[in-house]
């Protein structure tokens, strides 16, 4: 929220000893939050090309 992004409510998922944080964006705000955050893991990259080339498309 802080860098004016508009998250849903902080969800955790607790799994044996792993514990995983989850949260939704408008979709209005994904590009930016691409551009902004982005991420290093490989999974999340190919998402975030895969949601690039897929509004390309439709633009």
């Amino acid at each position: 929220m802080d860098l004016g992004f508009h998250p849903g409510k902080i969800g955790k998922d607790v799994e044996s000893d792993t514990i995983t944080y989850r949260f939704t964006i408008p979709s209005r705000e994904h590009e930016r939050f691409i551009d902004e955050i982005g991420s290093f893991k490989p999974e999340h990259i190919r998402v975030f090309e895969e949601y690039r080339r897929l509004k390309g498309e439709k633009g």
